[in-house]
């Protein structure tokens, strides 16, 4: 179901009666809450609305699009999430406390971040990690499993030793 570039202020409740809906596409609205429960919902974009803090999702999804909204922190796991866009938000700071152990995409691109928690607990099975555009100070501390990183556009003095650990870099 795609229902990007309306202008949706809300989401019905009846849209939880969809029970073989894999895909739910709502970009490009004026949402700034949802309330999904779709047990067969895998992919969610919310992209470019007017969230302030990432909704509950449903456990099934697999792929999240939050991409250009005003979210300012990152607080939430997800345990099957594979794929995770923030870009273009307002994002100061990713806790600590979140554990996404299947995410293997994470892209955190243009928001206000100076540091980064340990992505080596975090997201331990991480290959693609997209954090240019930030203010980050230091190398944040990676999984082994990156192949694909992009710290473009920080504020970061210097490469640690501990890069020759990331052989999988391509």
């Amino acid at each position: 179901l795609n229902m990007s570039k309306n202008k949706l202020r809300k989401l019905p409740v009846e849209i939880n009666s969809f029970t073989k809906l894999r895909q739910l596409t709502l970009f490009d609205n004026k949402l700034s809450y949802i309330n999904i429960t779709i047990k067969s919902l895998e992919v969610l974009n919310i992209g470019q609305n007017e969230f302030l803090v990432l909704p509950d999702i449903p456990p099934t999804i697999v792929s999240l699009n939050a991409d250009f909204n005003k979210l300012t922190s990152f607080n939430s796991s997800f345990e099957n999430l594979t794929k995770l866009s923030l870009n273009l938000n307002n994002i100061s700071q990713i806790s600590s406390r979140i554990y996404l152990p299947k995410l293997t995409f994470l892209d955190i691109g243009r928001n206000k971040l100076t540091s980064l928690p340990d992505l080596s607990k975090m997201t331990p099975n991480l290959v693609i990690l997209e954090c240019a555009n930030n203010f980050l100070e230091n190398f944040p501390i990676l999984p082994t499993s990156i192949h694909e990183l992009n710290l473009s556009y920080n504020q970061i003095k210097e490469i640690p030793p501990t890069i020759s650990e990331l052989q999988k870099l391509s």
